[in-house]
């Protein structure tokens, strides 16, 4: 009975030279475990940056390449299959999806068909062991990538829909004018302010000196919303952005690329390490600055 698996991920890899050769081993493995004398034949298919698709005829072809620059591999798909039998086929593939022009955030896939149920669950079971083994966490799965594009769009609209808000909808004004109003009342029946005409002048005074205060205490609320959701969304944005360049999402971690990759682990490690030193020093410094009285 044919039977076929498949299934996408969009997570993260790092994909390196030893990983690559465990998982091709483990496909043409598991071709020969499917059905006796099978013989197993392999395709491979490389998708570059500059958009030049090529069909190495090994796998030393595929590690041998310079893999940086416009020579950088976008994608990498490894089929392998019976020569004898079209019913039995492996396919794994591997997609930088931050560059891939085809719409979607699958980054790994694979596909198993077979003759034989049982051969088709233990093969697809054993290539996601293999597929785990170079999971990346992605701080852009809990995104797609068409939102992630537009995120800076959304974090602005959002404040300024918070800041018009405010001007529809003003926050209730301050009882300054009521306290000046409780003086004035209170001068009056101390003696103070005998006078009628003092009293509507002390209240006149009173209304011109408040309301600039009232004016500037009602809009500081709005400004300071429209302040924090810029920002806060703009680090927000910026920390995805800085991530995704410290430590590269989708990874064929050989040739040229190896050096490159481990220069932004050590980049991104110093930075997080920097920024860490900062806020516990400014915690530590602030506890004892407090315990000593010190403002």
């Amino acid at each position: 009975m044919r039977t076929e698996a498949k299934r996408s991920f969009k997570h993260g890899f790092v994909l390196t030279e030893q990983e690559l050769r465990r998982t091709f081993d483990c496909l043409v493995e598991q071709m020969k475990r499917g059905t006796p004398g099978a013989e197993p034949g392999c395709s491979y298919e490389l998708k570059y940056r500059n958009g030049v698709i090529a069909e190495p005829v090994s796998l030393d072809e595929i590690l041998a390449q310079e893999n940086y620059g416009s020579a950088a591999i976008q994608r990498l798909r490894i089929e392998v299959e019976d020569k004898t039998s079209d019913a039995w086929s492996i396919s794994v593939e591997f997609i930088d999806a931050d560059c891939e022009d085809e719409p979607g955030d699958e980054s790994v896939r694979y596909r198993v068909v077979g003759a034989d149920r049982d051969w088709v669950f233990v093969t697809s079971s054993l290539v996601e062991e293999r597929i785990a083994k170079v999971k990346r966490f992605a701080p852009n799965q809990l995104a797609g990538r068409r939102l992630r594009l537009i995120a800076p769009l959304i974090i602005l609209m959002v404040g300024m829909t918070a800041m018009l808000f405010g001007l529809l909808f003003p926050m209730p004004r301050p009882t300054l004018l009521a306290d000046r109003i409780d003086a004035i009342e209170a001068g009056w029946q101390e003696g103070r302010l005998a006078d009628a005409v003092d009293v509507m002048l002390a209240l006149e005074r009173a209304k011109i000196d408040v309301q600039p205060v009232e004016t500037r205490q009602e809009t500081l609320p709005m400004v300071k919303v429209l302040v924090a959701v810029l920002i806060g969304g703009g680090l927000f944005t910026g920390s995805l952005l800085a991530w995704g360049y410290f430590f590269p999402i989708y990874n064929f971690l050989w040739g040229d690329y190896t050096r490159v990759f481990e220069r932004r682990q050590s980049q991104g490690k110093f930075v997080i390490g920097s920024v860490v030193l900062v806020v516990v020093l400014t915690v530590v410094g602030n506890y004892i600055s407090s315990k000593l009285g010190i403002r």
